[in-house]
């Protein structure tokens, strides 16, 4: 069972072993891309600690960018650092892609699953995205939230290192 605690930190009560994707034997089984979207979600918000504002820094992220995504402003990404994944999804997104032949097969296969990691992060962030908005319409956001699937659709991006 999965919550999110005041900062932002995912908690789990189920060990490695008991999670739903540790029943696949091995990275190139057949996995669904909601499926790999659960797994790296969950492996973001596991990795994604910020020590220095103590809190998760994808939902971090998502709250300072998701005015620029609601306007679909130009050159707006969110970024995911390979850091932050851990090896099960690596594994599973490298077994996910192998049979993709350039880096831009890569990047298509992977959008409909990075579109849906992103829609889990703004669904945890949406009580604070929805909060910050005095001056604007609450209703205007969550409708924007519901669409952030489509908006961040290509623009997302993996990065080495820290992510902005």
């Amino acid at each position: 069972m999965t919550s999110i605690t005041t900062n932002n930190i995912i908690n789990t009560d189920l060990k490695a072993n008991e999670r739903p994707y540790a029943s696949y034997s091995s990275p190139t089984d057949d996995i669904s891309p909601w499926h790999l979207a659960d797994i790296i979600f969950v492996s973001l918000m596991e990795n994604g600690f910020d020590e220095v504002s103590k809190s998760n820094r994808y939902i971090i992220q998502i709250i300072k960018k998701f005015k620029y995504f609601r306007t679909k402003a130009d050159k707006t990404f969110f970024e995911i650092s390979f850091k932050d994944l851990n090896s099960d999804a690596l594994d599973r997104i490298n077994g996910y892609t192998e049979d993709c032949k350039s880096v831009g097969e890569k990047y298509a296969k992977l959008d409909g699953v990075f579109a849906e990691v992103i829609a889990h992060i703004a669904q945890e962030a949406e009580p604070m995205i929805v909060s910050s908005t005095a001056n604007e319409s609450r209703l205007w956001n969550q409708t924007a939230l519901y669409e952030i699937r489509d908006t961040v659709s290509y623009r997302w991006k993996l990065v080495r290192g820290d992510i902005n």
